[in-house]
């Protein structure tokens, strides 16, 4: 899927080990909220549990100070890179930049506390039985 990310959406971890030992993998929820365009990419990620990126914000702790506009609580997250050799002799090589990230666009909730979100849409038109809509 290629789509253009943009500020305050709902975006998802889709790579299984991106960080595991800072947490950071599959499945972890998030708000994209600033996108750095420098020689590494960085993508600023307002996750829903502090405790995740924790040593990742440490590392990247210079760029707080680089950039006034960056809150401290987001964690940013690097472009991977693959070069990958094409052609009948794998003679071309073509380089594939991308996050590990995707677009959130269904999503069950645990624990909202801290959740804070500008629009949020709900269609019950196809619901068709019974329990799939629960709020407390």
């Amino acid at each position: 899927m290629n789509c253009k990310l943009r500020k305050n959406m709902l975006i998802e971890f889709c790579a299984s080990n991106y960080l595991k030992s800072d947490d950071l993998a599959n499945g972890v929820d998030g708000i994209v909220k600033d996108y750095i365009d420098t020689l590494i990419r960085l993508l600023w990620i307002n996750v829903f549990n502090v405790q995740i990126g924790f040593s990742t914000r440490i590392e990247y702790s210079h760029m707080y100070y680089k950039k006034n506009s960056l809150d401290k609580s987001w964690t940013p997250i690097k472009q991977k890179i693959a070069k990958i050799q094409i052609g009948s002799n794998l003679s071309h090589i073509i380089t594939r930049i991308q996050f590990h990230v995707q677009l959130v666009v269904a999503q069950i909730i645990h624990c909202p506390q801290g959740l804070t979100l500008d629009r949020l849409g709900f269609d019950p038109i196809n619901l068709t039985q019974h329990g799939f809509i629960y709020t407390t």
